[in-house]
């Protein structure tokens, strides 16, 4: 699910009410062996907004202690949010991820490193998990930072690699319709083309 600590919810990080937050939740993703999130806006002290459509956030780099305070192992970044503040945004995301030993996957300073990715040992078992982002305008497509697109003819190498180097291979994918539970039908044929191409 989405992880976004902005209003009431970045207060009670700030104020260390984290379980307040979570409601008990924290017991699965402690126990779990892999405990993912998306993390849907950057983490970031600076003012830097950057000029789009809808809502621009952002939280204090101190909520990363929500996180750790939950046990997440790694935060997807692959959304529409990531850029909101402009690559400080992200860099300063990444930076707080670095040093509280949380992993990220599915964001970069150019497309290369955006696409890279993450790859955990969980009982002998290689999983390798990639991240991607529908198009928005927080994505990469070059040498710009940003969010890993959407885009099938490099999701389908990454996806081809990842399979001929690991033994799992999830996919992670920030999309659909807002305020729609359902998926679409381009996105049912979008995620069975994934799994016909080597993606579990």
């Amino acid at each position: 699910g989405d992880f976004c600590p902005i209003g009431e919810i970045e207060s009670l990080s700030l104020n260390k009410e984290h379980e307040k937050i979570f409601g008990g939740f924290t017991k699965h993703t402690s126990d779990a062996d892999l405990s993912i999130v998306n993390l849907e806006c950057p983490l970031t002290d600076n003012n830097t907004p950057d000029i789009k459509f809808g809502p621009v956030l952002k939280a204090s780099t101190k909520t990363i202690e929500s996180l750790k305070h939950a046990n997440f192992d790694l935060v997807t970044l692959a959304n529409n949010h990531i850029m909101d503040h402009g690559p400080e945004g992200l860099n300063t995301t990444l930076d707080v991820c670095k040093k509280n030993g949380i992993q990220f996957v599915g964001a970069g300073s150019n497309l290369t490193e955006a696409r890279i990715f993450h790859v955990s040992e969980i009982q002998g078992k290689k999983i390798a998990i990639l991240n991607f982002a529908e198009n928005e305008f927080s994505n990469t497509h070059g040498n710009s930072p940003g969010a890993n697109p959407l885009y099938f003819p490099n999701n389908l190498k990454d996806i081809q690699k990842a399979k001929k180097e690991n033994d799992f291979v999830l996919i992670i994918i920030h999309g659909g319709n807002e305020n729609y539970q359902l998926p679409s039908p381009r996105l049912k044929e979008t995620f069975r083309f994934m799994i016909d191409a080597g993606a579990d």
